[in-house]
């Protein structure tokens, strides 16, 4: 068996596709290890599904992956931390994220809700989605659809032109969020340490 040393969580070799529009994004499958996918596949129903109507910041407990109580989330937190990841993303990314903190939340996101059109947070440096369930309707990036699969997602380097959405869910979706932020972000409790 594997030790929490050398289990892998991210595979490195997943297949990415850059996407260009009206701006660059890059849609990704089988980012995480099989078996730490079925592990998460069970690890997020524990954890209860929010709504939000407009703004995430409509979610009253948001699930930040740095203080709740699940090893495997605050060790996926971790490895997204870890200067091999930001190294990685980086190379693809064509910007340096060495230096950022790491930001990932577990979106267990309910039926119905939704966002409106908008650009990250200018801290925010990069950004990334991983679906851990299967849905049709899913994000909107460059007018156009990303559906929710199964340890698919996208990631994008945040350029303050990087509009997406979501329609209404039509049912419950849970997917992780990873973002690369700067000394500017506010909140320094929901980063990794």
């Amino acid at each position: 068996t594997n030790t929490q040393e050398n289990k892998i969580l991210i595979n490195y070799n997943f297949i990415y596709k850059k996407i260009i529009s009206n701006y660059t994004f890059f849609k990704f499958a089988d980012l995480l290890d099989k078996s730490v996918f079925v592990a998460l596949s069970n690890e997020y129903k524990k954890f209860p599904f929010n709504t939000f109507f407009g703004q995430r910041t409509d979610v009253k407990d948001r699930i930040f992956c740095n203080s709740i109580q699940s090893k495997l989330l605050y060790e996926l937190g971790k490895e997204f931390d870890t200067a091999k990841c930001k190294e990685f993303f980086g190379n693809v990314c064509n910007q340096n994220f060495i230096k950022c903190k790491t930001r990932i939340e577990l979106c267990n996101d309910a039926k119905g809700s939704y966002l409106h059109n908008h650009v990250d947070d200018k801290a925010k440096l990069f950004t990334l989605q991983v679906y851990l369930t299967s849905l049709q309707d899913s994000t909107i990036l460059n007018n156009s659809q990303v559906t929710a699969q199964e340890n698919s997602g996208w990631f994008f380097k945040n350029t303050g032109t990087e509009y997406h959405s979501l329609q209404p869910l039509s049912d419950n979706r849970s997917s992780i969020i990873v973002n690369y932020v700067n000394e500017q972000w506010r909140n320094q409790s929901v980063l990794v340490n």
